[in-house]
């Protein structure tokens, strides 16, 4: 569950007003509804309670609207790929009746950066703690900067100019349990950014787990990591094409379906990270075997002769993928701690990708409206 906490309004109000409002119960109803309107079940919001202060200046309905832009672009990341800043299902207009006034847009983008700078520091201090995080899932995905330029980046001793722009997430798990999650985009891949938030970790500690996809990309250089690969990759490979070929296909499902039954059994009963890792041993590493060995076994040919299923076909490469990434795809079966797929992040990135479509559409949309 995500809970976002409300600060110490008190302590703010006795080291001097940070914004005073005249209507407080419109602002706060208006609050409220975005809340209801655009933020998920999952999450739980909890409200300070507002202190009775005296001497406090009122400015109107306009200073308790900016203060509501605030709020929003606060829950925003959480709600249903909601902005503050876009005109969608939940508009500038239905905010605006809300409140009872009208706030120029300008106001709104500058609310909304006034949230992200004080944000920043608390940003920080997350990525600080993350850096000594003993597991790591990272995941990216194109989006867009309207006025990035080209930047020269070097990575690996090569030095190249880089246009591609990425929104990466990065979800730290600690090893006392905590979950920090942590969202950029800029000119670079998510590979890019583990090695910048790993230059903070203590070197005294151990290796780190990292899960990710087999994208280069994501891989973190410079820095000693253990690499676990999603298995949710490796099974879509194959998935996609049970309809050209059924039965290899159905066979290959089967077996990776024991390793998700293995799975679930370790979780439904709290299995420490070194049992849940002993059990996989046990019972899941013979069935990623077995697939291995079928992928092995359809690609092999005898001199002279070709190999049962084509190299360079789709399903060619869905086994090559299995045979060349093994090692890291089996991870979870030598390594405590590390998991099977890399879903949690492909999670937390469709935060992203809700706002970046929805932004996609809405230019489409205008685009229409034009060329008619």
């Amino acid at each position: 569950m995500l809970t976002l906490i409300g600060f110490d309004v008190d302590a703010a109000f006795r080291s001097g007003p940070i914004i005073e409002i005249a209507d407080t119960q419109r602002m706060l109803f208006a609050v409220r509804r975005f809340a209801q309107i655009t933020a998920p079940p999952a999450l739980n919001v909890i409200e300070p309670e507002l202190p009775v202060t005296t001497g406090c200046a009122c400015y109107g309905t306009r200073h308790g609207c900016a203060l509501f832009y605030q709020g929003a672009a606060t829950i925003a990341p959480f709600s249903n790929g909601v902005n503050p800043v876009f005109r969608g299902r939940l508009t500038q207009q239905t905010i605006h009746n809300l409140l009872g006034g009208h706030i120029a847009a300008s106001t709104v983008f500058d609310q909304c950066e006034y949230v992200a700078n004080a944000l920043h520091s608390v940003f920080k201090a997350i990525k600080a703690m993350a850096a000594n995080g003993t597991l790591f899932y990272v995941d990216d995905t194109t989006n867009r900067i309207l006025q990035q330029e080209p930047v020269i980046k070097t990575r690996a001793g090569k030095q190249r100019v880089r246009t591609g722009v990425y929104s990466s997430v990065c979800l730290a798990i600690t090893a006392a349990g905590q979950r920090l999650i942590l969202f950029q985009t800029n000119v670079g891949h998510a590979g890019e950014w583990m090695e910048d938030i790993l230059q903070g970790r203590d070197p005294q500690l151990d290796t780190p787990v990292i899960m990710s996809d087999a994208l280069s990309a994501n891989r973190v250089i410079g820095t000693p990591t253990e690499v676990a690969l999603c298995n949710s990759h490796g099974r879509r490979n194959f998935a996609e094409l049970s309809e050209q070929h059924p039965r290899l296909v159905l066979k290959v499902l089967q077996l990776y379906g024991q390793i998700w039954v293995n799975n679930t059994h370790c979780h439904t009963n709290a299995l420490s990270d070194i049992e849940r890792r002993d059990y996989h041993e046990e019972h899941s590493r013979p069935a990623m075997e077995q697939i291995r060995q079928l992928c092995e076994q359809q690609l092999a040919s005898e001199q002279g002769e070709q190999s049962i299923v084509e190299p360079n076909s789709n399903l060619g490469k869905a086994m090559s993928y299995f045979i060349k990434h093994f090692d890291a795809l089996s991870a979870f079966c030598r390594i405590p701690g590390a998991p099977i797929d890399n879903n949690e992040s492909e999670r937390a990135l469709k935060l992203v990708i809700r706002g970046r479509n929805y932004v996609n559409y809405r230019i489409m949309q205008s685009d229409i409206r034009l060329a008619a």
